[in-house]
């Protein structure tokens, strides 16, 4: 409703005299001045004024600019701004920048951004905008001779005298490409760079690899092969020629070495009779070093059923289980107990062997290129432990192999192609870690190796045919994640990858003959209790893609962590036991690659979880214990 400022009507004075009449006229508009002004009209010294000003520099997008904590701006070019919402006279501004721009990454400053206000708009406010810079850098690794040169952009000379990190002293501005080249190789060697290009985005680069050889260097391309039977023999050749007839088990080399970063592609040309042969980590590039990891799996053809084995001294679960190379199994530790027992399928029987130092369970076992085995963390029911122990079969021994930074179970532990050991990621108590750790057994210590991107455990953890290593999944409390990160041994450095499609924890993954690595099972409590939380599918990722795609359901969905998964020498992966939070399973699966499927097989004769199963050397499979307690062991 309008408001009236005056009821009453002027009276007529046309007719009065003219001094009076401009009197009058005057004292009649003063008024009426008076009154709209006390209506809201008209203008006043105390109304309201806007903030406001100029933008410089700005190339980026995002720019977000804020007037007292409130009152968002986005800016997208140089020019004039002003803050939407107008300010009283007298009352504070302070213009700061809420989003600096991107793409390229910007910082801006603001200059006369606060004050009050005065009977004026604010226009003097001045933001500039200048494009950041970062550091380029790496590690050289392998340098013996002299004068290495590297150059950044085709400048900015570096010289290095010996291995180590390097940084260029000039920055590069965001948005701007970066191209790392050799510019002097070193007296008598040849350094090759990886990693060395690419396109600033908000960080600065540290992966860079330099990695120097001695010149004209060639280089043996070899393995592994297990599970051939007496008096019979494979040939295997490398890039289609360069035959090699291997006759027992052991390491092989093919007879033609080959230039540093030229492709090799292992193959089987003839099986040993009546046995199927996998194979894994065969094909790759010749990366300044000899290739060892060639693996060649081979054995009788499953009957698909389970027959027993021995039964253990002691009953045990949550332990460890590692094929040696006089092909026993050892297994160790386990709720709660420190023993440690030796598995020979030459007389099917159990005895023990010496005692770890220290009783643990979900603790990491891992074979050594030397013969030993490093076990790693894990806890006692109420202490997380940091410390790690050595087993020595040759002479029957546990010694210390010191301790990790950081105390933890539900971790994970991979044999790197330098012969180091990375363990990543876990937990203590209530808190997780996003700490990783490489052991080297050549001077028996751990040192960093740098940090996660989300901290986790219950994690899976690959190697992959390029010598980096795949963690995927796992969980940072209750709930599960997708999220999945490499690590590359040349830079000691990780990146992010594509997530899976799905979050899941406990979940099993294996590499594939492919190269692909599969991905099964698990665990999400945020999909509900029981047997709502249990993950019933399996995915694939793709290391040239850096991709996931399906691979398939599995018949019964399991927890995967808590039963176990291996390559057979078929091919194919079985996936035995486990727990859908009801019950412990005896089913067994196996997961076809060759039509990405999942088919039954036969089942354990006791359901199991927490339990080991270990590929030997004639292409069985040993599995042992589990929850609770339990002594028996089968053989599929």
């Amino acid at each position: 409703m309008q408001k009236v400022c005056s009821s009453k009507k002027p009276v007529h004075a046309c007719n009065w005299p003219g001094s009076l009449r401009v009197l009058l006229n005057y004292v009649f508009i003063s008024g009426v001045l008076a009154g709209l002004a006390s209506c809201g009209g008209g203008t006043s010294s105390t109304g309201s004024h806007t903030v406001g000003g100029t933008v410089s520099g700005l190339t980026g997008n995002g720019l977000t600019l804020q007037n007292n904590g409130a009152d968002d701006y986005t800016v997208n070019a140089d020019g004039v701004f002003s803050f939407t919402a107008p300010l009283a006279d007298g009352s504070n501004y302070n213009v700061t920048v809420k989003t600096e721009p991107s793409a390229p990454s910007q910082t801006c400053l603001v200059n006369g951004g606060n004050g009050t206000i005065s009977g004026a708009n604010v226009t003097g406010v001045a933001v500039a905008c200048t494009t950041n810079t970062y550091t380029i850098g790496g590690n050289v690794n392998g340098l013996i001779g002299a004068g290495l040169v590297l150059q950044n952009n085709g400048s900015n000379d570096l010289s290095k005298s010996a291995d180590g990190s390097f940084t260029f002293t000039t920055p590069v501005v965001s948005g701007a490409n970066y191209n790392v080249t050799v510019k002097t190789q070193p007296s008598g060697q040849t350094c090759s760079i990886s990693n060395g290009s690419g396109t600033i985005s908000n960080t600065i680069i540290t992966n860079v690899s330099v990695l120097c050889t001695a010149s004209g260097a060639k280089y043996a391309v070899g393995g592994t092969v297990r599970g051939i039977a007496l008096g019979k023999s494979i040939i295997l050749k490398n890039n289609g020629t360069d035959d090699i007839t291997v006759t027992s088990d052991g390491s092989f080399n093919f007879p033609t070495k080959q230039n540093d970063d030229t492709p090799y592609d292992v193959t089987i040309n003839t099986l040993p009779s009546g046995e199927d042969c996998a194979k894994i980590y065969d094909k790759d590039k010749i990366r300044g070093d000899d290739v060892k990891h060639v693996s060649i799996i081979c054995g009788t053809p499953p009957s698909g059923s389970f027959s027993a084995a021995a039964s253990l001294n002691t009953g045990r679960s949550s332990h460890s289980a590692t094929l040696l190379p006089d092909g026993k199994v050892l297994v160790a530790g386990g709720v709660i107990t420190a023993t440690a027992e030796l598995y020979d399928s030459s007389t099917n029987s159990w005895s023990y062997a010496a005692s770890m130092s220290t009783a643990r369970y979900d603790h990491t076992a891992t074979l050594l290129p030397n013969g030993k085995v490093l076990v790693a963390g894990g806890c006692n029911g109420s202490t997380y432990f940091s410390s790690a122990e050595l087993y020595d079969p040759a002479n029957n021994t546990w010694s210390s192999a010191g301790n990790m930074s950081v105390a933890r179970m539900y971790h994970t532990a991979t044999l790197l192609r330098n012969g180091k050991v990375l363990v990543v990621g876990g937990t203590y108590g209530p808190a997780l870690t996003n700490s990783t750790e490489l052991y080297d057994p050549a001077t028996n210590s751990w040192s960093s190796a740098g940090t996660l991107a989300t901290a986790r455990y219950l994690h899976s953890a690959t190697l992959l045919a390029d010598g980096k290593v795949l963690i995927a999944a796992g969980a940072i409390g209750t709930p599960a994640i997708a999220s999945a990160e490499l690590y590359d041994p040349a830079t000691n450095t990780w990146s992010v990858t594509s997530s899976l499609a799905s979050a899941r924890a406990y979940a099993t993954a294996n590499m594939l003959p492919s190269g692909k690595v599969l991905v099964t099972g698990g665990f999400d409590s945020s999909l509900g209790s029981g047997t709502n939380s249990i993950i019933g599918n399996a995915e694939l990722y793709d290391p040239v893609t850096g991709t996931w795609s399906s691979a398939g359901n599995l018949n019964n969905p399991r927890m995967a962590q808590t039963a176990i998964s291996g390559l057979l020498p078929t091919g194919k992966v079985m996936f035995a036991g486990g727990h859908n939070t009801v019950s412990y399973l005896s089913s067994v699966e196996v997961y076809d690659p060759a039509t990405n499927s999942w088919s039954l097989t036969g089942s354990m004769s006791t359901a199991r979880a927490f339990h080991s199963a270990t590929l030997m050397g004639n292409g069985h499979m040993l599995v042992v214990g589990g929850a609770i307690f339990i002594t028996s062991a089968e053989i599929y």
